[in-house]
């Protein structure tokens, strides 16, 4: 959008000094495009044109609007004291406008006001006006450079990715994707790590953990390669913690990710069923990978003290089975424990994710407790390949849900 500071210059300044000036920044638009896709375009230009009437609304017929290349630059007129109050007030009321709108969950505003010379407005203005600098696409290995299915061990050839998409109820949004390796058994697939725990398949849990962390790279790869983002949490199990050599190969597998890349996954790692301290070293060799941690606790637990300062990005745990299949929901004390569980986590700056949730009423009650993130069959259905990040509100899942 280009900026005739010629005619600004003569019809606003004449001879001033000093002229005010007020400046709104549309924060997070590359978010938005990478969401928005093919519908871009057309999404900006209804940004724009919204929050342009918005602020001409509250401005005198004086005051000149410009629209620059992410956000507008007003050029006031009049000297006034409360210009910055008027500023900070249209920036306040403008986020409000825009608060909850379901395609804009990342939209935020950022707005300031200066008294600047003519020659420092034509400065400003020409930035404004300026499109940004292209980014350089980071290289990122291709998929064939990753090892062979049956290499990474025995049964792994019998093998299926699953994946499992996470909603964060602060941003309204699916926001990330769980992938985790699924077995066929008699026709059937069947979660490895139950199928091994249940006899029913004699595959490894490492096999397993390769498997997903395979799977959620190649998927990393087909978004980018369509310049789209996501993000990926893969399950590391308890004996692969634990098991020095299984903990050495996993990292081994893990080498082959792109320092670039590394922010887009998440090692869950599966501590819930082994004492805290055994978890800290492979957390600390993790965590020097520059992978984001997330830390699997029993439902309730809520002494986090010893991952304080450990790196942790966000702590996970799984909703309790329902008593029959008829059950909905948790009971009373059920939501106090899980309640002192985000208390917890939150304490040590990191949010709490919910897994297995089966209904909508786990659902509800889980936001209640303070939980941002929720993901299992109640809310979306598991799938072959992962969900792509999108807008999605509370009652559109609900609605999804109850179709199911």
């Amino acid at each position: 959008m280009s900026i005739d500071l010629n005619s600004i210059l003569k019809a606003v300044l004449a001879e001033k000094k000093k002229v005010d000036i007020g400046q709104f920044q549309l924060l997070n638009l590359d978010r938005i495009k990478e969401a928005s896709g093919e519908n871009w375009p057309a999404m900006k230009k209804k940004i724009f044109a919204a929050a342009s009437h918005f602020i001409e609304k509250r401005l005198s017929i004086k005051h000149i609007l410009v629209p620059c290349e992410e956000g507008f630059l007003i050029i006031f007129a009049e000297h006034a004291d409360n210009i910055a109050e008027e500023v900070e007030k249209i920036t306040e009321e403008m986020i409000s406008f825009f608060l909850g709108h379901p395609d804009l969950p990342d939209l935020q505003i950022a707005g300031d006001s200066q008294s600047v010379s003519p020659g420092e407005l034509a400065q400003i203005a020409k930035e404004k006006s300026a499109p940004p600098a292209p980014r350089k696409t980071p290289d990122i290995p291709s998929a064939a450079s990753l090892p062979p299915l049956h290499e990474l061990g025995p049964g792994a050839d019998n093998t299926q990715a699953c994946f499992r998409p996470i909603w964060d109820s602060e941003r309204q949004a699916i926001t990330a994707n769980y992938c985790f390796a699924k077995v066929h058994v008699e026709g059937r697939l069947i979660d490895g790590h139950r199928a091994i725990e249940t006899r029913m398949s004699d595959i490894e849990h490492l096999t397993l953990d390769l498997v997903g962390a395979q799977s959620a790279f190649q998927a990393f790869l087909a978004f980018f390669k369509k310049k789209k983002r996501n993000t990926f949490a893969i399950s590391v199990h308890e004996t692969t913690l634990l098991n020095p050599e299984s903990r050495a190969r996993f990292l081994d597998c893990l080498d082959g990710v792109p320092e670039v890349a590394r922010k887009s996954f998440w090692l869950r790692l599966e501590a819930a069923d082994i004492p805290q301290g055994d978890a800290l070293p492979a957390m600390q060799e993790f965590g020097d990978k520059g992978f984001g941690l997330m830390v699997d606790q029993p439902f309730g637990h809520a002494d986090l003290s010893v991952f304080q300062e450990r790196g942790v990005s966000l702590f996970s745990t799984r909703a309790l089975k329902p008593a029959n299949f008829e059950s909905e929901g948790m009971l009373d004390h059920d939501t106090a424990a899980l309640n002192n569980t985000v208390r917890a986590a939150g304490g040590l700056g990191a949010p709490l994710l919910i897994d297995d949730v089966r209904d909508l009423k786990t659902l509800k009650q889980a936001m209640a407790c303070g939980v941002r993130m929720l993901c299992g069959t109640g809310l979306l259905p598991e799938a072959a390949r992962p969900s792509p990040l999108r807008p999605l509100s509370i009652v559109d899942l609900c609605r999804i849900a109850k179709a199911a």
